[in-house]
């Protein structure tokens, strides 16, 4: 008997049917990812779509269970795709659906609304901060619920967010990377995380961008570029037979200046050292790292590890891997170096050798235990080594509450594409915020909370979204779209934009003509905007005015046929703005009077029923009240 007959059983038709007809988006296929998707498969879902860029590693195999040696080098969402769609069919039953599995390799950051808006619902299996605000975002402003979720070696989280009714991701920032102070990195060094934060600054320093000395640079060892950093210039005049010894001396001097005179000059300085009761530095000469006269076996406790990568190397060895890291990447990335093309990548091979076997070197300087490059990988990736089963337990929790949002909409009669207040209500009071701990609280180690309501003061949520539909990137300039279509229906007299996270309008910008005769005059097209693009629009001059917008790209026709919202034009274009959500922002923003002064129509709000008009008023009534006002107008 198919274990799908026992789950309609149990979870009842009307829920297994929609669960069976849910769109679902899976952003990241990693340790959570893998386990989701799983979990998803197995409680019937037919239409997943797994997002993600990263290649399959042999690291992630022991944790990563849909992966095997055969799939490394190949791509994460691919595979999973692939194998789920093999475990679906292997539960599947003769007349039933087929699975509708997707894997997508790409990054989320480059997909917009009009890609999210295909879903019901997205759930996050993401490691790193930024693309987890942009998902957030991007399912605020396409109306979609999300479910986040994290882990952190025995400890987890599931985070369910509904839309402008509960907290969001960015409604109490995450805490900032804990940072070390200079003059520790630069002088008196005594952990490992001292010398591997030190060895991606030299990186930077080394590989990246480089500066003019008049500039200033963010970096802490700004001041070592011209002993560091390779004459690029001379370098590529030089013959092919004259070039590999000018980077070999290259290579040794900058060794014999990072780690043999520069602390022999700290080294000086004894009674800093004396007084902090740490040991003086001590260097290592090239020479002598090769003879060996440096191995001690205090410092480098050396055990039979069978993977290289655990074991613990030599200063010999880590003396032969800084040369031949420096060395690969100067030969194979010539042209890249000081752009910002190079920048530190804990998954790039090159890359990590320097960073582990400068950072064992220069805490050898210090009387600091050497480390495995292993251990200097997790250190410099901020890495917390992952836990399969706490992946489990997590993604187990996000799909209980994926099923708990699909019975909110179930008991409230809400089909997927028109989603009622009273489901989104109702959710708030059965979903949680769940926190998966390493010690128990209490007797338990599944702690769930309440959603919290979102926080009023929060720029991403509690703010107004706007929606503008036009027909084409191509024949709107940035000019006359700014001027003709937000500064005039959003009576705003100096707007700044930005479109991901790069200022392409700013009122100090006006002031420049060449700004004005060319970049202004330029579409929307060359600014990079896509259908579903998301601008964020300030006007500090109209109060703390700030919005969302969303734009989105049709045809003239469908745009004549939007009967709720009138249609409008500018120089022969077509388009349409409208308020999508509200917020207590905008009653910050704009007083009675700046309403008052409202022209004919110009800001156009999508019509309600009675009943939701109602709701609304009773929610937010200073919203209300101009959205009445607006309506009046138009009457």
């Amino acid at each position: 008997m198919s274990p799908f007959k026992n789950l309609k059983e149990i979870l009842g038709e009307d829920l297994f049917f929609k669960i069976n007809h849910a769109n679902i988006l899976v952003v990241g296929a990693g340790g959570i990812g893998c386990e989701l998707v799983k979990n998803l498969v197995l409680c019937g879902f037919y239409n997943i779509t797994i997002i993600d860029m990263d290649g399959i590693d042999i690291s992630n195999l022991n944790r990563q269970f849909f992966f095997r040696r055969k799939h490394v080098g190949m791509y994460k969402s691919t595979v999973v795709a692939s194998e789920a769609k093999k475990l679906f069919d292997r539960y599947h039953s003769d007349g039933e659906d087929s699975a509708n599995i997707v894997g997508i390799v790409g990054n989320i950051m480059d997909y917009s609304t009009e890609f999210f808006d295909k879903f019901d619902f997205v759930l996050n299996a993401l490691d790193n901060i930024s693309a987890r605000s942009y998902v957030n975002k991007v399912c605020l402003a396409s109306n979609i619920e999300l479910i986040d979720s994290g882990s952190a070696g025995y400890n987890g989280q599931v985070h369910p967010i509904i839309p402008r009714i509960s907290r969001c991701y960015e409604c109490y920032p995450p805490p900032t990377p804990k940072s070390f102070p200079v003059c520790t990195i630069r002088s008196v060094p005594d952990k490992p995380q001292h010398t591997v934060a030190w060895s991606k600054y030299l990186f930077e320093i080394i590989f990246g961008v480089r500066h003019n000395e008049n500039e200033e640079s963010d970096n802490i060892l700004s001041d070592l570029s011209k002993k560091v950093q390779i004459d690029l210039n001379h370098l590529k005049q030089l013959e092919n037979s004259e070039t590999d010894e000018f980077i070999k001396n290259y290579i040794l001097s900058m060794f014999d200046f990072l780690f043999n005179s520069e602390i022999t000059s700290l080294a000086k300085n004894e009674d800093v050292y004396i007084s902090k009761h740490k040991k003086i530095p001590v260097p290592i000469s090239w020479d002598g790292a090769l003879r060996g006269i440096y191995e001690n076996k205090d410092l480098n406790s050396r055990e039979n590890v069978e993977n290289s990568e655990q074991s613990v190397p030599s200063i010999k060895e880590n003396a032969e891997l800084f040369f031949k890291s420096v060395y690969r990447i100067i030969t194979s990335r010539l042209n890249e170096i000081g752009t910002s093309t190079i920048c530190f990548d804990k998954d790039d091979k090159d890359s990590m050798d320097f960073i582990s076997a400068a950072s064992n070197l220069r805490s050898y300087n210090f009387h600091i235990p050497l480390q495995s490059r292993w251990a200097c990988q997790s250190i410099a990736g901020s890495i917390i080594p992952a836990v399969a089963s706490t992946n489990a337990i997590v993604s187990g929790i996000q799909v209980v509450q994926l099923l708990l949002m699909l019975t909110s909409r179930l008991k409230c009669g809400a089909e997927s594409s028109d989603i009622h207040d009273s489901a989104r209500n109702n959710m708030i009071s059965v979903n949680r915020f769940v926190w998966i701990r390493s010690v128990p609280v209490g007797r338990f180690i599944i702690c769930p909370e309440e959603l919290e309501k979102h926080n009023t003061k929060c720029l991403i949520c509690s703010q107004v979204l706007v929606k503008i539909k036009i027909c084409s990137l191509d024949r709107w300039l940035l000019k006359e779209f700014v001027e003709g279509v937000i500064s005039k229906n959003l009576k705003l007299s100096e707007p700044s934009i930005e479109l991901n996270g790069r200022c392409i309008w700013d009122p100090d910008l006006l002031q420049e003509e060449q700004f004005l005769n060319s970049s202004s005059q330029k579409s929307l097209s060359f600014w990079k905007f896509t259908d579903g693009s998301i601008i964020s629009i300030t006007d500090f001059s109209c109060g703390k005015f700030q919005c969302d917008a969303v734009i989105s790209v049709c045809d003239a026709n469908r745009l004549k046929s939007e009967k709720e919202l009138q249609t409008h034009e500018k120089n022969g274009e077509l388009y349409t703005i409208s308020i999508e959500s509200t917020s207590s922002c905008l009653s910050n923003n704009h007083n009675d009077s700046d309403l008052s002064e409202s022209s004919d129509d110009e800001v156009l709000s999508e019509q309600e029923s009675p009943e939701q008009d109602a709701k609304h008023k009773r929610r937010n009534p200073n919203m209300a009240e101009a959205k009445e006002f607006i309506s009046n107008k138009r009457r």
